[in-house]
């Protein structure tokens, strides 16, 4: 007598007559209902079923439930095929499979395609759609396709194939070097929960994002079994579901017909493992076949095994490309080059479609979902003039295919295009570009559009674990953008290493390329360079170029691994001879906030005027004491539009209608000739913005401009200098978030000065921020009588800072000068 307690149909009425089932479901109930009500209405259903496939297929009976197609929902299926078509197609919206009737001439719904008995969590993978890789990731080709098994994509299997014994393996791999009696091994992604699971040499690994959004170690989950065996006939094995934990084993074509709960009827290679990814205490199964069809199934809560769900690569192509295309779509940059990992170095694809080797460029092996005839960009940061700004990237070779990736023909962006190109009839992309004509430290992408973004930013993929981000966040950073700064020959320059790093809460390396032989040294603080005085009577340009290193430590500055994180940046020296400006007289005002006010750099710049026997300099102002400015402790760029009085000071630029009035200040004060003004904020303006409403600092710009607008409006030929903030105390490490936020204002103020054609005055390289601060002895706490050093003052800097500000603005109002004097 038959043991009917497990079955899913044990209750009287639980086979629905107003549900259409699955076929699997009418088998079950046929085999295992108790009742005859619910067999009945099975038998019933499976001659409906019959007869709805008959008429389905007509002749040719060949009863398949493989999914023919998938469509977005019905209505797509309907416009493709308004007349009826032979198969089973399922729609993704709803998880329904239909059939066409030819008896009524319509599309019937057959219900939710094989859902029973599958658990929630591994029906959401199956919704999610896996996608079969069909590129054996191996020796040659892991370091771009997989580098790092944290990088692989969720809802994916891999098929790995490396030699024995090799060590050269993609990061994160559960053993050390490849065994030497097993050269395949199936990685397998999961979503939820977002898991990885491994079998490799007669064992299976699994691990977790845990909730720390790191990844766990990896854990044998198979039960430390050994050895593969074969299955040939049933008395190798009677049933699947008695195969023990931890064995693989290969299933012959004639036991795959004969063994009870095979996936398939070829042959194919399947383990049984104990896994929490489905259930606790549950066991999966995972088999595959030799045209790359992936199986997978696990015990319910009664601990009986659900159905084999086929995880065909067929089977998911269009939910595949719909998740690549609505994670696409959620993100401003589809594809970015980074640390040239995601390229095929020196090699190109030509215009055969075929992957050629090419000295200096490279290409992506990849295909890239797109839309079709739709709009999209290749664009960069130029460095080229000086500026990040964003650019079009010419001469990129896009190789465009259809929907089932068959090559249609290549094309290419040009300098008239901005780096523009449209799809056309495409579904996907590859592409060949130089790497010479932009590194990754321009971050050459491609994005969506039709028009330049103004800003380019680095990519994270929307598909990253926040482990992942976390890891990127951690190993990533930059150097300052390129920019120019000017010193006076007779004068040193300092530049400070941790003021040329941004964005980075651990320590970076910088590397000064070239000392020049010996010309600029290490400070002895062992903190930044010194480019000393020089006497020459020549203007002076050089290049220093600087190299960022963080990750692990290399052997030789020459020579690292690829997994050390390198940056670069470039600033461009002009040493001017004290000729410079001879016989001009240039009037200078100068507009700040309390590093003004403190008098010490304005009295700096006073002094070597003082002693400048071919340019006269005279300071204005109606603050300061030897020499004159408009310094006041506190105020912003939008106290000086908006306040008549704040913490102290009057404001000497608002009229008698509180708006910033320069033609009121030029009267009053009876100015008639102006040549240069500074504007020397920035500091209180990162202070007081705030950052959730206005993060661009657009408010702050604005009051900028208006500033700026008023003074042009009565010397239209005055020349504008914005000075950056400086860094703040860093001792230990301090402040480093008030740094990455003055760093950001500086990258809008320097992009202000290259579109508007100002003077950009970099003070950030300039000051020291460990010893160029007060310091004070304190007691460590009430109960410890000793002392420490403490930083007295984070934001105004030593004496000694501010005398390196008073020079670098000294040598930009000698720059300003000769080129008022040469018409420049």
């Amino acid at each position: 007598m038959n043991n009917y307690a497990n079955s899913r149909w044990k209750d009287r009425g639980s086979f629905s007559k107003d549900t259409l089932h699955s076929y699997q479901d009418i088998v079950d109930a046929i085999r295992t209902a108790p009742y005859g009500t619910d067999t009945r209405e099975a038998m019933a259903q499976m001659m409906m079923f019959l007869y709805g496939t008959v008429q389905s297929i007509g002749d040719s009976f060949n009863i398949d439930m493989s999914p023919t197609d998938t469509f977005e929902n019905i209505a797509k299926l309907k416009e493709k095929y308004p007349n009826g078509q032979q198969g089973v197609f399922v729609v993704q919206d709803t998880g329904h499979w239909y059939f066409w009737s030819e008896l009524n001439e319509i599309w019937k719904d057959g219900g939710v395609y094989q859902s029973a008995g599958i658990s929630d969590d591994l029906q959401r993978i199956i919704d999610h759609g896996y996608r079969s890789n069909t590129t054996t990731i191996n020796a040659q080709n892991y370091t771009v396709a997989l580098p790092d098994l944290n990088d692989a994509e969720i809802n994916s299997v891999y098929r790995l194939d490396f030699d024995a014994g090799t060590t050269a393996l993609p990061a994160h791999v559960p053993v050390k070097k490849w065994p030497d009696y097993f050269n395949n091994a199936i990685l397998m992604v999961t979503e939820q929960p977002h898991a990885q699971i491994m079998y490799i040499a007669n064992d299976v690994f699994v691990r977790y994002v845990g909730r720390d959004y790191a990844w766990s170690d990896w854990y044998s989950a198979s039960g430390f079994n050994t050895g593969n065996i074969t299955i040939n006939s049933t008395d190798d094995l009677a049933d699947l579901n008695n195969l023990e934990i931890g064995k693989m084993v290969s299933v012959s074509a004639a036991a795959a017909k004969t063994v009870a709960n095979t996936p398939t009827d070829e042959a194919f290679n399947v383990i049984t493992f104990a896994s929490r990814i489905f259930d606790e205490n549950g066991r999966s199964q995972l088999a595959y076949d030799k045209h790359n069809n992936w199986y997978v199934r696990s015990v319910d809560l009664a601990n009986n095994w659900n159905d084999w769900i086929k995880l065909s690569s067929n089977l998911v192509v269009n939910a595949i490309r719909e998740e690549n295309f609505s994670k696409y779509e959620n993100q401003n940059v589809i594809w970015q080059r980074k640390n040239y990992k995601n390229v095929v170095m020196d090699k190109w694809i030509d215009d055969k479609d075929k992957i050629q080797s090419y000295n200096g460029w490279c290409c992506t092996d990849y295909y890239t979902p797109v839309r079709p005839n739709t709009n999209y960009l290749f664009i960069a940061k130029d460095s080229i003039n000086l500026n990040y700004q964003v650019v079009g990237l010419s001469s990129v070779y896009i190789c465009l295919y259809d929907e089932n990736r068959n090559f249609i023909k290549q094309i290419y962006t040009n300098t008239s295009s901005n780096g523009k190109f449209n799809t056309e009839g495409a579904y996907y992309l590859r592409w060949s570009m130089s790497y010479k004509q932009y590194g990754d430290l321009q971050y050459p992408s491609l994005v969506k559009g039709s028009e330049l973004p103004e800003t380019l930013s680095t990519l994270v993929p929307m598909d990253y674990s926040d482990s992942s981000i976390l890891a990127v966040a951690q190993s990533d950073y930059d150097l300052v953008p390129i920019q120019t700064i000017y010193k006076m020959n007779s004068l040193p320059l300092y530049i400070y290493s941790d003021n040329l790093v941004r964005n980075s809460v651990e320590d970076v390396q910088v590397y000064l390329y070239d000392n020049r032989s010996g010309i600029v040294k290490n400070n002895a603080a062992g903190n930044g360079w010194i480019i000393p005085t020089n006497q020459g009577t020549n203007l002076l340009q050089y290049d220093d170029v600087f190299y960022g290193i963080k990750g692990k430590s290399p052997n030789s500055y020459w020579y690292y691994d690829t997994d050390i994180f390198t940056k670069k940046t470039t600033i461009r020296e002009y040493g001017l001879p004290d000729a410079y400006g001879d016989g001009q007289n240039v009037n200078v005002l100068i507009i700040g906030d309390s590093l003004t006010n403190a008098n010490v750099y304005v009295n700096r710049i006073g002094e070597l005027a003082s002693k400048d026997t071919h340019t006269t300099i005279n300071l204005l102002g109606t603050r300061g004491d030897t020499y004159k400015h408009e310094g006041r402790g506190g105020w912003s760029a939008e106290y000086y539009c908006t306040k008549s009085n704040f913490n102290t000071y009057d404001n000497a630029f608002l009229n008698q209608s509180g708006q910033f009035s320069f033609e009121y200040y030029s009267a009053k004060n009876n100015i008639t000739k102006l040549d240069i003004v500074f504007i020397n904020l920035g500091t209180n303006d990162v202070t007081y913005n705030d950052i959730t409403s206005n993060p661009e600092f657009t408010k702050e710009l604005g009051y900028y401009q208006q500033m700026i607008s008023s003074i042009k409006k009565v010397f239209p030929n005055v020349k504008i200098v914005l000075g950056s903030t400086i860094t703040p105390a860093r001792y230990k490490g301090a402040n480093v978030h008030v740094k990455t936020r003055r760093q950001e204002w500086n990258d809008k103020i320097l992009n202000l000065c290259l579109t508007k054609g100002y003077y950009y005055m970099p003070w950030w390289l300039v000051v020291d921020p460990i010893n160029d601060f007060k310091y004070e002895e304190v007691q460590i706490d009430d109960y410890n009588a000793a002392t420490i050093k403490k930083v007295a003052d984070n934001t105004h800097p030593a004496d000694s800072g501010y005398k390196k500000m008073g020079d670098l603005a000294y040598a930009t109002i000698k720059k300003i000068a000769e080129d008022i004097k040469t018409g420049n």
